[in-house]
């Protein structure tokens, strides 16, 4: 089986290196490295080049304007030629039996769509640290079973997949960020069967990654954006309703986070902007579709008009940090 990997950078010549060496060192040699440069303004193409030169397995494609790493990974996705695809960030590197692993679980039943792999966080100073999966998770999971499991990410989405499933469902780019968040549900939910392997996936942890950056900055807004885009298409797939009512509840509270947050950093946006993307977002919300148990919560309570449900959260963040003044 031919596997496909799909990077896309963008100012990573720190990282590139590392990366790619992963990838010419696999032990399972029937791969090609699509490789697209961003628009970068530093030495990453330079070295996407020289690897090339090395190795023809190495396919670059270099984008002259910033279009983003969803649009990016689309471009390489069309390229592929493979029977099965895999994502590696520029940043991140893979063990030397990760695909071999993961094409002896797709190969091990025809009806297995997905392989997942194991996922190690990797910190600032060099130590290693698994992603816990849930207890007694099952080797082999139905496509409903990882996808409920990835609603709040008990499942990562770090993995392989077959081909024609991903082209059916390409990454989302209609959010710069987290289109893979998105893309991963949909894989999940589509695949007849979702098998773990034991090729590790190893991810860096480092202030300049794009996550953990948007974490700390306006793309919280982003991100809730991109969890309305998945929410219409969820709806569009006709998920069930319980499977929605996880989902929304997941939604409702990375809302009331994404308002402390800018509760807390209130120059990450203007306020008029700020208040009219919460009122917007406010409106996407029904009470019946956000489960009780998560919406009468103190300070979840789901209130409208939306100056009564910052009100709300303000009374609510402001007794936070008094109690946290006086222990």
């Amino acid at each position: 089986m031919k596997v496909s990997v799909l990077t896309a950078a963008r100012n990573a010549e720190a990282w590139i290196g590392r990366c790619l060496d992963s990838l010419l060192a696999q032990t399972h040699t029937n791969v090609e490295l699509l490789v697209a440069d961003d628009a970068s303004t530093d030495g990453t193409w330079a070295i996407i080049q020289q690897y090339a030169r090395r190795d023809p397995r190495i396919r670059p494609l270099r984008i002259e304007e910033n279009v983003g790493q969803a649009r990016a990974r689309n471009l390489l996705l069309a390229r592929a030629t493979g029977q099965a695809i895999a994502m590696l960030d520029a940043d991140d590197w893979l063990a030397a039996d990760a695909l071999a692993q993961a094409v002896e679980a797709l190969q091990t039943d025809a009806q297995t769509d997905v392989a997942v792999l194991r996922l190690a966080y990797v910190e600032a100073d060099g130590s290693v640290r698994d992603f816990a999966l849930p207890p007694h998770i099952k080797n082999t999971l139905t496509g409903a079973e990882a996808f409920r499991l990835s609603l709040d990410w008990r499942l990562h989405g770090l993995y392989v997949v077959r081909t024609d499933l991903h082209r059916r469902y390409p990454f989302d780019d209609s959010c710069p960020l987290y289109s893979d968040d998105n893309t991963t549900r949909l894989h999940y939910l589509r695949a007849r069967r979702v098998r773990l392997c034991d090729g590790r996936y190893f991810y860096r942890q480092h202030a300049a990654s794009a996550t953990h950056a948007a974490h700390q900055s306006a793309a919280r807004f982003m991100l809730m954006d991109a969890q309305l885009a998945l929410r219409h298409t969820l709806m569009a797939e006709r998920v069930e309703e319980a499977d929605l009512r996880t989902f929304e509840a997941h939604r409702w509270q990375h809302f009331v986070g994404a308002y402390y947050h800018y509760y807390m950093h209130p120059t990450i946006a203007p306020r008029s902007e700020a208040n009219a993307h919460f009122r917007r977002m406010l409106a996407t919300f029904r009470r019946r579709g956000v489960p009780l148990g998560v919406r009468c919560r103190p300070g979840y309570w789901l209130l409208r008009p939306w100056w009564l449900m910052r009100l709300q959260l303000c009374l609510l963040f402001a007794l936070r940090g008094l109690v946290g003044r006086n222990r």
